[in-house]
């Protein structure tokens, strides 16, 4: 099957995470979609892997994950959410200014505890 948009890094996909711990970022410039529904969608739909994804930590703190991702953060958990927001605009600044590989190494390091 022929990629429709293979090459362009010009799209660049923002996505919950259950498996990374609340607040905790995760670059990629590209692979599979680790069980998230919603960017196993956007890679069929794309026909490619080949997708920069930042993933943001959101926790499990339940088994059954349909039920836990429909409810609202608690306030310590808005806090964090707080700091990754505020944190964003400088991520961006990042990667549109590095090669991937330097703002994977930044941008993976970042964490809200600093």
């Amino acid at each position: 099957m022929e990629k429709k948009y293979a090459g362009d890094s010009k799209l660049f996909v923002i996505l919950d995470d259950l498996d990374l711990p609340l607040g905790r970022l995760r670059l990629r410039p590209s692979g599979g979609d680790g069980g998230h529904r919603g960017l196993r969608s956007i890679i069929e739909c794309l026909r490619t892997q080949e997708v920069t994804r930042l993933r943001i930590g959101v926790g499990r703190n339940h088994e059954d994950a349909s039920e836990y991702v429909l409810e609202k953060f608690k306030p310590e958990e808005k806090e964090v959410i707080k700091k990754v927001f505020d944190i964003a605009p400088s991520h961006f600044q990042i990667l549109l200014n590095e090669e991937v590989e330097k703002a994977m190494n930044q941008i993976n390091s970042w964490t809200h505890e600093a």
